[in-house]
């Protein structure tokens, strides 16, 4: 067994790509290495910006192959006397072997000649020649650039390749780069060439050179230093996942930094303030226990203090600060701005804005919903106590901030902006609440709406915006949902479920009804629509566990069930099936 290691250096790939990238390597190399008959183990992908790196074990030689050919009838091969025709001799030519090789092989059809073929097990490193080249050259990305006369395309130029075989390089040339080695050290570090003797010496190497080239190590390590950081200023850290991703593939060399910014900036919203800190700036965005965001952030920085030099750091500090504040300034220009007008002013300003071209304006989407939340609002049952006006002034002001400057800058802050704005001016805490809720849950995993008053709100939004493309003939299709139906359908159906009284059948008659004008409308979009959220409930309580319950055999389990037990167990199961399938029948 030895080791191989391929790294394809090249010039800084988005860090938002690297993790696919860094897969896609792995999984096809595990496919080549199974073509080329190599039994490989420990396939590892890892890497940085500016290099790609792919491990794995490797035999000394590939498997033999041995195939069985069949070729001309017995009957034809020879004759009476046993001796070979010329269709025996030509057939064992063809092959490459000699005609006293070739053997009777008996099949459905009768006897036939045939004769099993070796082809030899050549070595790894010799095989490796042929295979990298295809390795690299498959690699696939959402755009590339085209920079030699070769006519190689990457994600970005390359500019250097190594692939070793524990000692012995592996030699082949791919976009006019010729693979050795080579590699290099940090940019800013240490620059100067690198070379590895051997393949099992590139981390240690490279650690020397300052660079930290495996992504799961550069994890941890910015994970341990955030914690401690934050813990120095006696705080956590906020969505900690989503930064450190941003980080982990940044950098090559990562020193966790902190900053600090003026405490008046605090009055801005605290979802904009962090989305500045963490999805403008990269940055690490600290708060107290009780929620109460520090004027101060984390940032992962890429070198600049491997001996702990403080005028570098500093100077890095001063810059992020400097950034900073101008991006605070910016989004507390916009918060000014948008309040000059208040969102009751901005729907009228939703007639300018499409919601979709076969669906009309968004000010119409503002008036269907505001129907059927007036619709809604009494039906929800009296123990949740919805009063109806403040029911249609949430879904009126809904979507008023999707025109504000703020949302146009952070469109992930919608409804979130709108819900603080309402606040703002005036509107009742249900309406704001209501607002700054309305869009959940937005994916998988996501909590719903936590007061009533939101629950209903997005339950209309989101079978409006259901039933509107079911209705234009724009369904989900196979694996395509260009607009998340499925996504919203869920939704539909876990809020739905707060109310067992509810009947949601006539939710989708209201909702069909109030778009039966819309030009090309298709009949029976109601009952389509409720096939759908049907299927969706299913799914879900499916992957719930709630699903016929496999049959287990007598020596599965010592303490097996009896079938009486079963069987209340399924009737219990059914009943509970029944009542949420209740819910979209």
């Amino acid at each position: 067994m030895g080791e191989l290691l391929l790294e394809i250096g090249v010039e800084e790939v988005p860090a938002f790509l690297m993790r696919a990238t860094l897969d896609q390597l792995r999984d096809r190399a595990v496919e080549l290495f199974k073509l080329a008959r190599l039994e490989a183990t420990g396939v590892r992908s890892y890497g940085t910006p500016r290099r790609l790196a792919l491990s794995a074990w490797l035999p000394d030689r590939q498997q033999p192959l041995v195939t069985e050919v069949t070729g001309p009838p017995a009957a034809v091969a020879f004759d009476a006397t046993g001796q070979p025709t010329q269709a025996a001799i030509g057939f064992a030519a063809s092959q490459g072997v000699k005609v006293t090789d070739l053997q009777v092989v008996k099949t459905g059809k009768g006897d036939y000649v045939g004769v099993r073929v070796t082809q030899p097990a050549l070595p790894t490193a010799k095989v490796l020649k042929q295979l990298l080249p295809t390795l690299v050259g498959q690699l696939q990305f959402p755009k590339t650039m085209h920079w030699h006369e070769g006519g190689q395309r990457f994600i970005r130029p390359l500019r250097g390749l190594m692939a070793l075989f524990d000692k012995q390089v592996v030699p082949f040339t791919f976009a006019g780069l010729t693979s050795g080695r080579r590699t290099t050290g940090h940019r800013a570090l240490a620059p100067g060439p690198v070379t590895i003797a051997r393949a099992a010496d590139y981390r240690s190497r490279l650690w020397r050179a300052c660079v930290l080239v495996d992504d799961d190590e550069r994890r941890e390590t910015i994970g341990q230093r955030v914690e401690a950081r934050a813990k120095a200023f006696r705080a956590s850290v906020i969505d900690e996942e989503a930064v450190t991703t941003q980080a982990v593939y940044s950098t090559e060399w990562p020193v966790v930094v902190d900053g600090e910014f003026d405490h008046a900036y605090l009055e801005l919203p605290k979802e904009l303030l962090v989305a500045v800190l963490e999805y403008q700036q990269g940055y690490f965005a600290l708060q107290r226990e009780r929620g109460q965001l520090l004027p101060r952030f984390l940032c992962v920085v890429d070198g600049g203090a491997r001996r702990n030099t403080a005028a570098p750091l500093a100077t890095m500090i001063a810059g992020h600060e400097r950034v900073l504040k101008a991006r605070l300034e910016d989004a507390r220009f916009y918060l000014k701005q948008d309040l000059a007008v208040t969102l009751a002013d901005r729907v009228a300003t939703l007639k300018g804005v499409t919601f979709h071209e076969k669906l009309g304006n968004l000010h119409d989407k503002t008036t269907r919903v505001t129907e059927l939340a007036r619709w809604l609002a009494p039906q929800l049952g009296p123990h949740h106590r919805i009063d109806t006006k403040e029911a249609e002034q949430a879904a009126r002001l809904s979507k008023a901030d999707l025109v504000t400057g703020l949302v146009r800058e952070f469109p992930e802050l919608q409804g979130v902006i709108g819900g603080n704005y309402a606040a703002r001016q005036g509107e009742a805490p249900a309406v704001a609440t209501a607002i700054a809720e309305h869009y959940r849950p937005r994916f998988t995993g996501d909590q719903l709406p936590g007061s009533a008053l939101g629950q209903l709100l997005a339950l209309a939004d989101k079978v409006d915006t259901i039933v509107g493309y079911f209705g234009v003939g724009l369904s989900p299709t196979g694996s395509e949902d260009p607009y998340a139906l499925r996504r919203q359908a869920a939704g539909v159906v876990q809020i739905a479920e707060l109310f067992p009284t509810l009947d949601l059948s006539s939710l989708l008659k209201q909702a069909d009804a109030l778009l039966k004008n819309t030009k090309g409308w298709q009949n029976g979009t109601a009952q389509a629509v409720r096939k759908f959220l049907g299927q969706r409930l299913e799914w879900q309580l499916l992957s719930e566990g709630h699903g016929k319950p496999e049959r287990s055999s007598r020596t599965s389990s010592p303490r097996r069930r009896s079938g009486s037990c079963m069987r209340r167990s399924r009737r219990r199961a059914a009943r509970r099936r029944r009542r949420r399938m209740k819910t979209v029948s």
